[in-house]
């Protein structure tokens, strides 16, 4: 009889957990390997828009990539917390510090005075996830932002993990939005 796999509430505890015991060294490695690959990706070198994420402590982080590409029109999320969705802001990686702040439940996130964008003029978006899987599913944190701003978004979506995180197969529902690729540090998934 197949084993069943834990629901969504209980793989991300232990996710975060697996997550929280790499050693910063280890990690600081992995997030260089990938942001080489995403770089690698046909998508990204004909993007001119890329909407990405300002990493927890937790996730990996892009920061090497907005350094690098400064001439990207750069993007970053900030919960819309009454329609749980996120509002997209446009942000100059050179002065990123002044123009983030620290939101709810420690979420980085532009200021809201930015300039505002469509999530339509994303030529490809970098995605967190705690986990995904080889047909492009991720597993986010449970609230559902994503996967409601990406429901009407036809563009190319990059879901961003550590390796020890791609899965095989993951539960998910059917408003679970699918990712057009999956990278890691060992590896490039198309979905």
């Amino acid at each position: 009889m197949p084993r069943e796999l834990p629901n969504k509430q209980e793989l991300r505890q232990i996710l975060r957990q697996q997550r929280q015991m790499i050693p910063p060294a280890v990690r600081a490695c992995q997030e260089t390997i990938l942001c080489q690959r995403v770089a690698n990706l046909p998508q990204w070198r004909s993007a001119r828009s890329v909407f990405a994420y300002l990493a927890t402590a937790e996730e990996p982080s892009l920061a090497k990539l907005w350094q690098a590409y400064r001439d990207k029109t750069w993007a970053f999320p900030r919960c819309a917390w009454s329609s749980k969705t996120l509002d997209w802001f446009v942000v100059d990686p050179l002065h990123l510090a002044q123009q983030t702040e620290i939101g709810k439940y420690g979420i980085p996130c532009p200021k809201p005075d930015l300039p505002h964008i469509n999530i339509n003029c994303a030529d490809v978006i970098l995605v967190p996830a705690l986990a995904c899987d080889r047909r492009g599913y991720r597993l986010g944190y449970g609230g559902g932002f994503y996967d409601r701003s990406l429901a009407g978004y036809c563009g190319f979506t990059v879901g961003i993990i550590l390796h020890q995180f791609l899965l095989e197969q993951l539960p998910h529902d059917t408003w679970d939005i699918r990712l057009s690729a999956v990278v890691s540090e060992q590896e490039t998934l198309f979905c």
